[in-house]
């Protein structure tokens, strides 16, 4: 330390001192002597004071970091004044003295190495593809198969190359090696039948006579064969058509008796399901019996308890009068003639016609009637 900071030092000391006096004698506290007279004394506390008082920051109005247009650690250990290639010059191989950027030709770079004379095929690059070689391209052994020379069909003929054209030929097996079917040439004597019937008339189509009309192919059971079935019925049989049917004309007591009147009937089946209708022409020799008049049923109805079928009749009193009536089959009554034919008028118990009822029959007079009804 210089001789004058230290003389700027010890006034500092003795102002101090002198004011910590006064602070003493306002508050009645005895002076305490620092320093006396003795010049020797003094010297030592300045030098004491020197002593423990070396650090910067100790020193009045000063600290640690006082002096800040120098670098400390804090300011210069930071990535912002290091720039490459200004603070730091050496951001490039280059850079360095002495150096370029390709400064070891002992080694390849992408310019050295990317050549294709460095890449001799069977020597550094080995034999990856074989039409690179030179003098070769990729079929240049057309003494081989390759896939397009082989997968033709003249190349895989049955029996030849191909040796399993039968089924015998496979090893273990033979043309019969499968019991568990019919041979054809000994076949059981039923293995033609199903339920019974054989199997050409399930395949009997080119045997059916054509109908020359719209029709729906249909096994009739009761016949054991397909059949056509066309509006006008069943082909080749009378199922379906209209039949022609001759009624027997009955009474309670008396039959009657057509004489040269006309008595007809017709009707039709469809399933379970018949149609009948009757006309009567009453004829000069017509005699007309006595009691209730029946008329038989070409097929006898289904009796079901509480069950009736019912249709029209009609009536007429040549030259005088038409009567309608309601034809009714009452099974439960008899299941093979309809006998009665009831009076729509409200309030009538009239159910029967007669030789007298509704009226007294006689030549011309005409009785007619439709039904249908389930059959048994």
């Amino acid at each position: 330390m210089a001789l004058d900071d230290t003389k700027t030092l010890a006034e500092r000391i003795l102002r101090l001192e002198q004011k910590l006096q006064r602070l003493e004698k306002r508050e009645g506290r005895p002076p305490v002597e620092l320093f006396d007279n003795s010049a020797i004394r003094n010297r030592k506390i300045i030098d004491d004071l020197l002593v423990h008082n070396h650090v910067h920051a100790d020193l009045l109005g000063l600290d640690a970091d006082d002096h800040t247009q120098y670098l400390n650690i804090t300011r210069h250990d930071v990535t912002s004044r290091h720039t490459l290639g200004t603070v730091v010059p050496h951001d490039s191989h280059s850079s360095l003295s002495n150096l370029s950027s390709d400064d070891h030709t002992q080694y390849l770079n992408t310019t050295r190495h990317d050549t294709t004379d460095r890449h001799t095929l069977g020597t550094v690059v080995p034999h990856d593809d074989h039409g690179s070689l030179s003098g070769l391209n990729d079929d240049d052994h057309t003494q081989y198969l390759n896939t397009t020379r082989h997968d033709t069909t003249t190349r895989h003929t049955l029996g030849t190359v191909v040796p399993h054209d039968d089924h015998g030929s496979l090893s273990g097996l033979n043309d019969d090696d499968h019991p568990q079917y019919l041979l054809r040439t000994d076949k059981a004597a039923d293995s033609d039948k199903l339920d019974g019937v054989h199997l050409a008339a399930f395949l009997g189509l080119n045997d059916l006579a054509d109908p020359n009309a719209d029709r729906v192919l249909f096994w009739d059971d009761s016949a054991g064969a397909l059949k056509w079935l066309t509006v006008d019925g069943i082909v080749g049989t009378d199922l379906g058509k209209w039949q022609a049917y001759t009624p027997t004309w009955t009474a309670g007591t008396t039959n009657p008796s057509i004489g040269n009147g006309t008595l007809t009937g017709r009707y039709i089946v469809i399933g379970k399901l018949c149609t009948y209708v009757l006309g009567l022409v009453m004829g000069s020799t017509t005699t007309y019996g006595s009691g209730n008049w029946a008329f038989s049923l070409p097929i006898n109805a289904v009796n079901t308890a509480g069950i009736n079928f019912y249709g029209v009749a009609h009536l007429r009193n040549v030259g005088i009068a038409n009567y309608e009536r309601i034809a009714q089959i009452s099974p439960s009554i008899s299941t093979t003639v309809i006998n009665m034919f009831t009076d729509p008028t409200p309030g009538s118990n009239s159910a029967n016609i007669s030789a007298t009822v509704p009226f007294t029959w006689d030549e011309d007079d005409a009785f007619g009637f439709e039904i249908t009804y389930e059959i048994a």
